[in-house]
């Protein structure tokens, strides 16, 4: 005999904005998780948050680097040369036809859906556009 059990959820909670020094330490660290996300993380280097930023920071690092994509399926942004990463801005290839399952089964029929997150946390280079207000 199989039993099977439902777990309901009373609320949902919405994780908060986190930064990207959050994301570089989340990197450092393995701890363990509580369950409590108001907890606080005992860790070294010392994290500078509580247990659902850490959380948060570890979803991030684990949707960038692992959502892929068959290549081609996707629209290239023909102004910058690069893939177009926002959600918002994805837009299907029409002509796009799915390989074969003997293609795919390769890893250079794949590309990664999302950035790759820096060193610095961002997913994309700091650009400091205060000096040109300045300047003006």
């Amino acid at each position: 005999m199989v039993l099977f059990m439902m777990l309901v959820l009373s609320e949902w909670i919405k994780l908060p904005q986190i930064s990207p020094e959050q994301i570089k330490i989340s990197r450092l660290i393995n701890p363990m998780l509580s369950g409590n996300l108001d907890a606080k993380i005992n860790s070294f280097p010392a994290f500078p948050g509580t247990e659902k930023h850490l959380l948060k920071a570890m979803i991030i690092r684990i949707t960038f680097g692992s959502v892929i994509a068959p290549k081609g399926l996707f629209k290239t942004n023909e102004e910058k040369g690069k893939a177009i990463i926002l959600e918002t801005e994805i837009e299907y290839e029409e002509e796009f036809k799915m390989p074969e399952m003997a293609e795919l089964s390769t890893v250079e029929n794949w590309v990664h859906l999302n950035p790759s997150v820096l060193q610095s946390g961002r997913v994309a280079h700091f650009v400091d556009n205060s000096n040109e207000e300045e300047r003006q």
